[in-house]
């Protein structure tokens, strides 16, 4: 099956095995694949570092409606309020 993918890591990331598969549609996508050293003096596995001309979709949020208390006419609050109850009140 081809998925029309390629390995982008070309070198050896724990001895002489590469470990670390990355693969991309096209490989304009990469510009920069190097070997790093390990972390630490245990480890014997190299670090891959990967910067590509991918960007992140983020969906944009709506913009919130945020509302002034203090700002508010709380006597046509009420108003309202007591006409909706009077209102129910009918049918209930």
């Amino acid at each position: 099956m081809d998925l029309s993918l390629e390995q982008v890591v070309n070198f050896p990331t724990r001895q002489q095995n590469t470990l670390d598969l990355v693969f991309m549609p096209h490989p304009n996508f990469k510009i920069r694949c190097k070997p790093l050293p390990p972390i630490g003096s245990k480890s014997d596995h190299d670090i891959v570092l990967l910067d590509t001309a991918y960007k992140p979709f983020r969906a944009r949020l709506p913009r919130r409606k945020i509302f002034l208390w203090k700002k508010a006419d709380i006597q046509c609050i009420k108003q309202h309020r007591l006409h909706i109850l009077r209102f129910r009140n009918r049918f209930y």
